[in-house]
């Protein structure tokens, strides 16, 4: 398909440029889509934070079903993202390997055949002559690599024998990017596919963030990972004070068959803290009047330290509300304004928990207690 006015317009050489490796320190935009993916991945808790739990009244609160949860637009962009961006990462590696052992195997060059002369014999083109290459589809690259690698057709087998030789949680890398690039296409071009919460955490968590850590593992790409990828423990001493490496701990609690989704949260919630306090790149004492964060009815307890940053700045925050048919000494009171623990929020790194997150205790972590009580509803 040849391209139109407007495309050529943008297509020149002044209004574009191609990624450099040795202008970014990254392999390819990949490593920004993986980034993206993390990102988007680790808020999803705070995406549905309000809907986890419901108070009845104002001494216990009920863990709501995560079969049918109530979803927001930030949920669905956060889950969108998290699919969509994985899927890149993962089409863009697969692809480089692909070219690696030849870059005939990446694209559909045997259109052009000057061009597909040229790549033959091994002769560099142009960008003019890049430009008119269309890059296969993700499935077919999936195809050629997976046929490539159990024939033992490529180069450097030892790198990637994993792919193959291994299951991960039980299941085949290439089911696992099958099923990943099917979500992708059916939020893609359809717009209406979305993995609910807890199925989200489960393929992500059990499935894909175990594959993302063996192509971490890779020489090839395992720098950039260091570098770029925000998982691992803080090289900062203002961020992660309790040297948590989320990324690899969320791994570790899928891999249970009863895993505890209020640690997973915990963990993601710390995670996309991370990513904000390493983009913002200081640490400076980002204080917003304690009014504005109280919210319209909010009253502030307690100021804690923050499990992230480190900083005297976690709000313990109760709200109000209404509850009905109080007894009193001289008849009952049809309504009564009680306070409740709502949640806790850093005002310096944005780190915040509803009680869908117990004290950190109950997952075996050492760090003082979030809630003064933490009492589920009973209905009898």
């Amino acid at each position: 398909m040849g391209k139109n006015n407007l495309a050529n317009q943008y297509m020149n050489g002044q209004k574009h440029v191609f990624f450099k490796e040795e202008k970014s320190d990254l392999k390819h935009i990949g490593f920004l889509s993986l980034k993206i993916a993390l990102k988007s991945y680790f808020s999803t808790y705070l995406a549905v934070k309000d809907n986890l739990i419901t108070h009845p009244n104002s001494y216990s609160f009920i863990l709501n079903d995560l079969e049918n949860l109530e979803y927001n637009n930030k949920y669905y962009e956060a889950s969108s993202e998290t699919i969509i961006h994985f899927q890149h990462f993962f089409e863009l590696v697969i692809k480089d390997i692909l070219g690696k052992e030849s870059p005939l195997l990446a694209v559909k060059a045997n259109t052009n055949s000057i061009i597909f002369h040229k790549l033959i014999n091994k002769e560099e083109i142009t960008s003019d002559e890049a430009d008119k290459l269309y890059s296969i589809e993700f499935s077919e690259a999936i195809k050629c690599f997976f046929e490539l690698l159990e024939n033992d057709r490529l180069k450097c087998m030892s790198k990637y024998n994993f792919f193959k030789d291994e299951k991960i949680n039980g299941v085949k890398a290439r089911d696992i990017l099958e099923t990943l690039n099917l979500f992708r296409n059916r939020t893609w071009h359809k717009g209406m596919f979305i993995l609910k919460y807890n199925a989200l955490d489960e393929f992500v968590g059990k499935y894909i963030l175990p594959l993302v850590k063996k192509i971490l593992g890779i020489s090839d790409y395992s720098k950039y990972a260091e570098k770029y990828m925000f998982y691992k423990e803080a090289s900062c001493s203002y961020m992660n004070i309790m040297n948590l490496n989320v990324f690899d701990k969320i791994v570790e609690e899928n891999k249970l068959s009863n895993s505890n989704s209020g640690k997973i949260a915990f963990l993601k919630e710390v995670g996309r803290t991370f990513y904000y306090l390493k983009d913002r790149g200081e640490n400076n004492y980002k204080y917003d009047s304690i009014i504005n964060e109280q919210g319209e009815n909010g009253l502030i307890i307690d100021i804690k330290k923050c499990p992230v940053c480190g900083l005297n700045t976690l709000i313990h925050r109760y709200d109000y509300m209404e509850e009905e048919e109080y007894d009193v000494p001289y008849g009952v009171d049809p309504k009564r304004i009680s306070k409740y623990e709502s949640d806790v929020k850093c005002i310096n790194c944005t780190f915040q928990l509803n009680k869908y997150v117990e004290n950190l205790k109950s997952y075996g972590y050492s760090f003082e207690d979030f809630w003064d009580s933490y009492d589920i509803f009973d209905e009898e």
